[in-house]
């Protein structure tokens, strides 16, 4: 998955909710919650995708 992949000074390209993601895993956040029905919710979809690999 390219977005936990990435290493530094290599350039990706995120959608905007890929990037608060990647930004607050960086952060050292691991945990997160959302409304269901919001444009954010991809949020979580994405933090669940990538603990997966995590």
């Amino acid at each position: 998955m390219e977005i936990i992949e990435a290493k530094v000074g290599k350039t990706i390209l995120l959608l905007g909710n890929e990037a608060i993601t990647r930004g607050a895993l960086e952060a050292g956040v691991d945990f997160a919650t959302t409304y269901p029905g919001t444009p954010s919710s991809e949020i979580a979809d994405t933090f669940s995708a990538i603990a997966k690999y995590l």
